[in-house]
């Protein structure tokens, strides 16, 4: 359960220190990615493939929170107005 947090928080953490906000795509191919490693090699037991599954989800659970929380923010044409 560790592994799993840790994954995600570092996940989290890498999207947020980018320079600019990457398209909503990009989460869904990071789901994509997770989805066919997790398939590939969910017989073995790796730390490093459960961190790296947990990482992308992380990653696209930020993205996608991020991208509907600009979509949903006032427009600067309406700020001040009453």
């Amino acid at each position: 359960m560790a592994r799993w947090t840790l994954g995600f928080l570092v996940g989290v953490v890498v999207c947020t220190r980018f320079c600019y906000l990457p398209s909503p795509q990009v989460a869904g191919w990071c789901i994509v990615i997770s989805s066919i490693v997790y398939i590939c090699f969910r017989r073995i037991s790796s730390l490093l493939i459960t961190f790296f599954i947990a990482c992308f989800l992380g990653f696209s659970w930020a993205l996608i929170v991020a991208h509907y929380r600009l979509y949903h923010s006032l427009p600067i044409a309406l700020e001040g107005q009453t």
